[in-house]
Order: structure tokens, then C-alpha cells, then sequence
């Protein structure tokens, strides 16, 4: 590679300061680097690679190794206005990960730097903060010591992934409040029978109003999984609840929830199970019990005050086998009753 023996540079008042070696490009095998760097203004940065940063006062130090199968962090940081990364340890080369030993803390005043410089804009522009200290070897990759916190939602917990053959997944994940709102918007029915009415126009036919395409379930042959979560607090665009519980496990394609539980305001509850498991050829068994007792919708700007709301109580027991929606919905056996008791209901919900 290139040796760079302690070389000292200031711009303005900007300064670094980098000794060791640059590895051969592309991969840079070889590379062991110690920066020192900072200065009032990291627009430079956007100068010198295009990506846009905030005009904010910046500062890099530690110590960067690049081998064959790894990459190597030796208290690295890197501050950037309100934003900061540090890592201590090994990071095992992608997929598997093997010989990963990391230490990460990242923290900040929102997300949208993280969308800018990565295009990941599947999350809400709030203060965040992630660590964990994550190992990979030659069977499993895990991390312990899990913790994110992005506004007002919390996730703790510890992750393992057993990548000897087809991965098995275990987690355990715990939240004292987690905000869902902001990835499941209300559907828009107006929009889906406008879409429809489009169909029907075209092809002449509007239609089965239940799709008869094979359901790809080959996704759940790829991962064995066992899940474990408690959420204190789940908020959703239409309801909020407590005491969340979901235990689920899946193995050669067979997927079973063996509980989910929720508490919601003014003491509504749901209970309930779920079976889906292979049959012959490409059809599945579903099996499902659901229980929900004296529900209220929340319904954002609605006319409607909560309190004035129906309870509903809702039971849901079916068994159908099939390959496609119309051969699930076709051999449905079961019952399903629903009691929405005295009140005001929103018909915009309608």
C-alpha cells in the first residue's frame, strides 16, 4: 500500500493529523490508519466526497485496520454536530459476519443526516440512539446488550442467528413504548374502490373480490425462527394498548403464534392463537382463535369523542386449508361473531 508517516494538514481552522498505510484500492487490504481530525465546519466533507452534511463543527479520532477477513476499530469516533458514532472491536466481512467482536454506541438529534448520506428513509426524523456489543463466529452471529431508542419508542433486548445451515433465529425483545403509527397508515378505502372501478373498465370484469393466486409460502421455508416480545405501550394508527406479549416460533415452515396479548384503554383485552403449518403440495393449514373484549377505536380528528365510541367484543374461530386466498376463504369452517355494543359509531371508518 501507501505509507503515511504523520502527516500534519490544516485548512482554516481545520486540522488532521494521519499516520500508517493506505491500502490498494479497491478492497484497501492492508490498510492501518490513525486519524486525529477536527474543525469548526464539516462542509468540507461535502466538498471533497458530494455528500451533504450540515454546516456543524466535526472531529474524527482512532484507529482503522483493514486485513483479509475483517475489519479492525480501535476506539474510533466520529462527532459531527449533534450527531455521534464510536466502535471498538472487529466487524467480520458481509454476509456472515465471522470474527465480528463490536462494540457500537450512535446517537443524535434526528435521522434525516442517516437518510442523506445512506437513502434509508423508512424512518421519522426524531432524536435516536443505538448499542449493543455483537460477536460472529463460525455457527451463530448475536448481539447483547441491545438497546435503540428512537423518540419516545424503546427496544431492548438480545438478537442470535445460528448460520451453520438454513438460519435459525432466536429473539428476545422487550419495549416500555413503542410508536407503530408512523409505518401503518390508515388504509384509504376511497382510493382502493377507484383502483377497482379502473380494473373493472379495463378487463370488462371487476373481478373475484378474493384473489385465487398462489400465496408464495416459500418464505417461510428460508429461516427457522422463536420469537419473544413485551411491549408496555403499542401505539398504532387506530389504537393504542398495554401489556403486549407475543410468543411465536417457526420451523420448517411451520408457523405457530403460540400467544399474543393485549390490554387496551378502559380495560379492552385481546387473546388469541395462530397455526399456519404445510399440508400436501403447496397447501397450508390456517387455524386461528381470536378474543378481543370491549374494544374502542381511536380514531385521529374524529368527530367522535372515545368515550362516546362502541365497545366491541369480537371472536374469531377458523380452519381452512389451501394454496391461494379463494381456496383458504372457500374451505373457511369456523365462527365469527361480532357484538359492537351502544354508542356513536364513526362512519368514516366506513
Amino acid at each position: 500500500g501507501y505509507e503515511i508517516g504523520d502527516l500534519h494538514a490544516t485548512l482554516g481552522d481545520a486540522t488532521a493529523t494521519v499516520d500508517g498505510r493506505v491500502g490498494i484500492p479497491p478492497g484497501f487490504l492492508g490498510t492501518d490508519l490513525t486519524i486525529e481530525s477536527d474543525g469548526p465546519n464539516a462542509s468540507l466533507v461535502t466538498a471533497l466526497t458530494g455528500v451533504t452534511v450540515p454546516v456543524a463543527p466535526f472531529k474524527v479520532s482512532g484507529r482503522v485496520q483493514r486485513t483479509e477477513d475483517a475489519y479492525h476499530f480501535d476506539r474510533v469516533a466520529v462527532q459531527l454536530g449533534s450527531h455521534y458514532v464510536s466502535l471498538h472491536g472487529s466487524l467480520g466481512e458481509m454476509p456472515r459476519l465471522v470474527g465480528t467482536d463490536l462494540e457500537l454506541h450512535a446517537s443524535g438529534n434526528g435521522t434525516a443526516l442517516i437518510a442523506d448520506v445512506a437513502g434509508f428513509r423508512l424512518l421519522p426524523d426524531l432524536p435516536f440512539e443505538v448499542s449493543g456489543h455483537f460477536h460472529g463466529t463460525h455457527e451463530r452471529f448475536s448481539t447483547d446488550g441491545l438497546e435503540i431508542n428512537l423518540g419516545e419508542s424503546d427496544l431492548k433486548g438480545s438478537l442470535e442467528v445460528d448460520i451453520r445451515d438454513k438460519p435459525t433465529v432466536t429473539a428476545t425483545i422487550a419495549s416500555e413504548h413503542l410508536d407503530i403509527s408512523h409505518y401503518l397508515k390508515p388504509v384509504h378505502l376511497e382510493a382502493d374502490e377507484e383502483h377497482e372501478g379502473e380494473a373493472a373498465r379495463t378487463t370488462g370484469s371487476p373481478g373475484p373480490a378474493i384473489l385465487d393466486e398462489p400465496i408464495d409460502f416459500s418464505l417461510l421455508q428460508r429461516v427457522d425462527a422463536d420469537i419473544d416480545i413485551t411491549v408496555g405501550t403499542l401505539r398504532g394508527p387506530l389504537k393504542e394498548f398495554r401489556n403486549v406479549e407475543l410468543d411465536a416460533g417457526l420451523a420448517d415452515g411451520r408457523l405457530e403464534v403460540r400467544r399474543f396479548a393485549a390490554v387496551g384503554r378502559d380495560q379492552g383485552r385481546v387473546d388469541g392463537n395462530l397455526l399456519l403449518e404445510p399440508k400436501t403440495g403447496d397447501r397450508h393449514l390456517l387455524r386461528t382463535h381470536l378474543e378481543a373484549r370491549r374494544l374502542r377505536l381511536d380514531v385521529p380528528d374524529s368527530p367522535v369523542a372515545r368515550s362516546q365510541q362502541p365497545p366491541i367484543d369480537i371472536d374469531i374461530s377458523i380452519e381452512a386449508v389451501g394454496a391461494t386466498p379463494h381456496e383458504l376463504a372457500s374451505s373457511a369452517n369456523g365462527a365469527v361473531q361480532l357484538v359492537i355494543g351502544k354508542g356513536i359509531f364513526d362512519s368514516s371508518l366506513l
